[in-house]
């Protein structure tokens, strides 16, 4: 197995080879060394979710997004291990599914923007969903997310707060709504309002934070603001609506 590389990268392209250097993230450079691999190695074909091998076996991916890409390495490097074909192990891929609310696509929103549905649920997994998501248009992303507890926001508003700065683009949007509650605590500190407005504070009332008393205010701002080109992103754990919130955005594609 060399390895899988797909959907864009911040690595700078080579004009003359159209191909990119896999840079040090992820350990990806690790698996590279493991099976003998080269980083120059690696086509990328930005935009699609395409994956190929310097042997040319390319399959379709279920899922965008560097980590997708990766944990599809990881797989592909099992199943030669255990004696099947590279090819046989291509076609697996490509006909794997996915896991659900892993990055589903729910079609276009009657503003034009692409819907989305992640589980991400901490700094680490909304980062990765957020980078997969630059790389899903060729606009803004509205992202929208919904705490999975009082408690877990209150131990991640900090970190959370630190990542959102880094990563952010110009245009962006960050949404946080309500936490989800199921119970199992006293407390309903913070609240999403509290936290936004600390965000806004301490960025000097940057207006890429918001948040909505419900989803129908919500759903108004999302369909009013994006445009063709954008990403709406529905982020969030335990509360099954929130994949059904998203698909009622979008459409499906014909």
């Amino acid at each position: 197995t060399d390895a899988i590389y797909i959907g864009g990268a911040s690595a700078a392209i080579d004009p003359q080879t159209g191909n990119s250097a896999l840079d040090e993230r992820d350990g990806a450079n690790n698996l590279l060394r493991i099976y003998g691999a080269a980083p120059e190695d690696f086509r990328l074909m930005r935009d699609t979710y395409r994956a190929e091998m310097p042997d040319g076996t390319s399959w379709q991916m279920p899922r965008p997004g560097e980590h997708n890409a990766l944990n599809a390495l990881a797989v592909m490097g099992v199943l030669e291990f255990l004696g099947f074909s590279r090819q046989q192990a291509a076609e697996s891929l490509e006909i794997f599914g996915g896991v659900w609310r892993r990055f589903d696509d729910h079609g276009t929103a009657p503003s034009g923007a692409r819907v989305f549905d992640d589980y991400a649920h901490n700094p680490e997994k909304i980062l990765s969903a957020l980078q997969t998501a630059f790389l899903s248009g060729d606009g803004n992303v509205f992202a929208v997310f919904q705490p999975h507890g009082y408690r877990p926001l209150e131990f991640m508003q900090h970190e959370l707060y630190e990542m959102l700065q880094r990563t952010l683009r110009c245009g962006d949007t960050f949404i946080m709504m309500e936490p989800f509650y199921a119970g199992g605590t006293t407390s309903f500190k913070p609240s999403a309002e509290e936290v936004i407005a600390e965000y806004r504070l301490r960025s000097g009332k940057d207006r890429r934070y918001l948040t909505f008393p419900d989803r129908d205010h919500l759903s108004d701002y999302l369909l009013l603001k994006s445009r063709p080109g954008d990403v709406i992103l529905i982020l969030g754990a335990r509360d099954n609506s929130l994949s059904d919130y998203a698909a009622s955005l979008g459409s499906p594609e014909k």
